[in-house]
């Protein structure tokens, strides 16, 4: 059995709050703590008890989410959503697929589409015309009843981990790359990538996202790349999809975490990952959008840094168990 990172994290951790791991044995994924003060709690992957079941389906759905956070002040970018076929009988509206692209002319590419409630990357693309929308749109459609159409937000990409009214963590998140060496193709070079975070996440090489990417850049997956040339393979900087992350923690300004704790309160969030784009975090609160919040925020990529990124980490799970089992 392959523990996924929570596992692993719980295994290590629990015994020192006084706690009893209970792993569910063919998947890893889930499981029970029981304290020693008779309290027992569930997890599964990186949801713990720790947000109430309303905050997080509002969290979860990226088009309510985004109306309470314009509700309350916050900068969110310009979106609408839509539905599939199915949903466009039952409800008796015309949101499909067609009005979706003709707010996406109103916004002016490049947009953003993605599933309402989706998670980790999956059905993200930056689209740049007609083709690209109703292609991409199709593909979403097939797992997804719902399909959010978002204006297309500059900046850095950074996320910001908030729990009980503390900033834990505070990140860049990079798009996916590769570096040339002259003597390894695309391809191998994305296997790497792929091997690199093989057991933290994995990401699809013949993506096809990536394949659109390498047809912009004119670039194949059997091209050699020069020593030393980077090329960012993915529009979309999530680390469930290759990514990379720089550590801002000690870097992010008192105005930034201020903004961060902000937003987690007024959604009625105890532990959020914010994901904002904005030229930096390190000054004055500035151009910033929302990209979206989430309510069981991944860790792994960031823990993968480094032994200081990975204690800091510790401490959240560490601070979060206590809590549970005092609350």
């Amino acid at each position: 059995m392959r523990q996924n990172f929570v596992t692993q994290k719980l295994i290590k951790l629990v015994p020192k709050v006084g706690g009893e791991l209970i792993i569910e044995p063919q998947y890893g994924y889930c499981g029970c703590i029981v304290f020693d003060n008779g309290k027992r709690t569930f997890y599964k992957e990186s949801c713990l008890d720790i947000n109430t079941q309303g905050a997080v389906k509002i969290a979860i759905d990226k088009g309510y989410s985004n109306y309470f956070l314009q509700h309350f002040g916050f900068l969110v970018p310009a979106f609408d959503t839509f539905v599939n076929e199915e949903l466009n009988r039952q409800l008796k509206i015309k949101k499909g697929i067609q009005e979706g692209y003709l707010y996406a002319l109103e916004l002016g590419f490049p947009v953003i589409i993605k599933p309402n409630a989706g998670a980790k990357g999956k059905h993200i693309y930056k689209i740049n015309n007609k083709e690209a929308y109703f292609e991409s749109a199709k593909k979403l459609f097939v797992d997804s009843k719902i399909m959010m159409v978002q204006q297309f937000a500059k900046g850095n990409d950074f996320r910001i981990v908030v729990f009980d009214g503390k900033v834990y963590c505070a990140y860049q998140r990079l798009p996916l790359q590769v570096i040339g060496n002259g003597e390894a193709d695309v391809r191998t070079l994305l296997k790497q990538r792929s091997n690199e975070l093989k057991g933290i996440t994995t990401f699809s090489i013949n993506d096809q996202r990536i394949r659109a990417k390498l047809a912009e850049l004119n670039l194949s997956y059997n091209d050699i790349l020069p020593k030393g040339v980077k090329v960012m393979l993915l529009n979309i900087a999530n680390l469930s999809l290759g990514g990379k992350a720089i550590d801002f923690t000690d870097k992010i300004s008192a105005e930034y975490k201020a903004l961060a704790i902000g937003i987690t309160q007024k959604m009625g969030l105890r532990l959020c990952g914010i994901d904002l784009m904005t030229d930096s975090i390190t000054g004055k609160v500035n151009d910033y959008s929302i990209i979206e919040i989430n309510s069981a925020p991944g860790y792994s990529n960031f823990a993968l840094l480094g032994e200081p990124q990975s204690k800091i980490i510790d401490g959240l799970y560490l601070d979060m168990l206590r809590s549970i089992k005092n609350y």
